[in-house]
């Protein structure tokens, strides 16, 4: 088992999804707070070992949709629903430094998917590796879903509860397992394990990841961006002998919250709260975040 520095890296993100109307303002406090609680209890280390800066050595991008670059609507035509897109920070930080990128990143992955699915494109001549993961063990997106119902109409509570158990009690293990795999099949790669973003902050992975991975920094210019379009066809040629396994992740979703269904309306008759009412659907929210925030 190599040792393996603490330092962490923290990114920013766009925020997913719409909000229910009404409650604005309390409904993007929790949902701040739930990706606090999650982006911290999942930061993950830096593994590191002596860098290589030769420029076209193998890449090599694993994880979930944080590494996929879900979210750029603009993905790879590779036969999955990966969401792989050349906006993403492995292509761009690929791009910028001319490094040859096997992009295995997929939306939706586990730490099991990582495993078995994606850890056969590391080899010995592997010089970098970076990947997010950990966040859909513990149903990043299901904890978002139900956090951004109106206070009335959710547990928010009990789905960080939740989700923060899993994060205590079975991430660890499952990722020391994962880190020793990679370890083993890419001995001599600087391996970089981004952390989840605190959400609505605004900047991006690829300046911040690629001053680890490369120890130099990368400026997403216009001729970067060029360089990753241009790669779009040669990456999706790459990933679709992988497809038919590929296919058996499923990106996770987020659901903005619907007020006319029976669901949220059982709830509101539950709370005596009148949905042609704004005022009675943002006062309802207050009272009912007052009270989950007491009971924590």
């Amino acid at each position: 088992m190599p040792a393996w520095s603490g330092d962490v890296i923290m990114c920013d993100a766009v925020p997913p999804g719409r909000h229910h109307r009404g409650g604005f303002q309390t409904t993007l406090h929790r949902f701040r707070r739930t990706a606090a609680v999650l982006a911290a209890t999942t930061v993950l280390p830096v593994l590191a070992a002596a860098p290589a800066q030769a420029a076209g050595r193998a890449y090599v991008a694993l994880g979930d949709s944080y590494s996929s670059g879900t979210g750029t609507r603009s993905y790879l035509d590779d036969g999955t629903s990966c969401q792989r897109s050349v906006y993403a920070y492995p292509s761009l930080i690929a791009s910028s430094k001319g490094y040859a990128l096997n992009f295995r990143a997929c939306s939706g992955a586990t730490v099991a998917d990582v495993t078995n699915q994606q850890l056969g494109a590391l080899g010995a001549s592997t010089a970098y590796a970076s990947m997010t993961v950990g966040g859909n063990d513990a149903g990043f997106s299901s904890v978002l879903t139900e956090c951004a119902k109106p206070a009335w109409a959710s547990n928010c509570n009990g789905a960080i509860d939740r989700a923060q158990s899993i994060i205590n009690n079975q991430l660890p293990a499952r990722l020391a397992t994962l880190y020793a795999a990679i370890r083993e099949r890419a001995p001599k790669a600087t391996v970089v394990v981004g952390g989840y973003p605190r959400l609505f902050n605004g900047a991006g992975y690829a300046p911040l990841i690629a001053s680890v991975l490369t120890g130099a920094t990368v400026a997403v210019t216009t001729a970067t961006t060029q360089l990753a379009e241009a790669s779009a066809g040669q990456l999706a040629a790459q990933q679709r002998p992988h497809a038919e396994k590929d296919r058996t992740i499923r990106p996770k979703q987020f659901r903005a919250p619907d007020l006319s269904s029976p669901e949220m309306q059982k709830a509101a008759a539950r709370a005596g709260v009148d949905l042609n009412s704004r005022a009675s659907i943002d006062e309802a929210d207050r009272k009912h975040a007052a009270m989950q925030a007491a009971a924590r």
